[in-house]
């Protein structure tokens, strides 16, 4: 079973998981 997206980047719009520190697609930065 796979985490649930909780947001999206902010620099490329890919959905992003809660426990993700950096976008896996583009690398920005996450808070």
């Amino acid at each position: 079973m796979s985490e649930k997206a909780a947001g999206f980047c902010p620099k490329c719009g890919k959905p992003v998981h809660a426990s993700d520190r950096f976008c896996p697609k583009c690398g920005a930065t996450l808070i």
